[in-house]
């Protein structure tokens, strides 16, 4: 896929199931491409089993970390729209469908797993979506983008601070 923006996000619901998408912005179109599921099933499994567990635990996050990484080289290789029949989840949002959105730090209260900042979608059928970003790659890499993407109707309401390495709430901010 060369030099589309790219950058993974997790959807986060307290409806239905995580979903961790790898997200396309193409020309005026965004692609979710879904590449896992809910995070927290695995420690939990090997938490019940103890010792054992902790000993096996380092072994399955390995495994599913080499897994994802083979998963995002094959998909970025792909054009996003022939990945959007390949899971049920996958779907395309075209800057039309959008009403707006922020960028936001980190909530206090990390209930849907640790990340650095947060993504609010609104769309325009009154539908409203919340994502996070796991590390500060693709918080920056989504900052680079999305603002462009939705120009005036998007807010951006955190900044880097150096001297802390995170994203926090910008003094301007609403």
């Amino acid at each position: 896929m060369g030099n589309t923006p790219v950058f993974n996000a997790r959807f986060i619901s307290n409806s239905s199931f995580d979903k961790m998408y790898r997200i396309y912005a193409v020309g005026d179109q965004l692609f979710f491409i879904r590449i896992g599921g809910q995070g927290g099933l695995q420690p939990g499994l090997t938490h019940q089993l103890g010792i054992l567990g902790l000993l096996i635990e380092p072994m399955m996050k390995k495994r599913a970390e080499k897994r994802e990484k083979a998963l995002i080289e094959t998909i970025d290789r792909t054009d996003p729209e022939q990945l959007l029949a390949s899971h049920k989840d996958n779907f395309r949002l075209r800057t039309v469908e959008l009403q707006g959105g922020t960028l936001d730090p980190p909530s206090f209260f990390a209930t849907h797993g640790l990340h650095v900042g947060r993504w609010r979608l609104n769309l325009r059928d009154g539908k409203k979506m919340d994502f996070q970003f796991e590390n500060t790659e693709d918080m920056r890499s989504a900052l680079d983008v999305l603002p462009n993407l939705f120009s005036s109707s998007f807010r951006v309401n955190v900044r880097w601070n150096e001297n802390k390495k995170r994203y926090e709430k910008k003094e301007d901010a609403a």
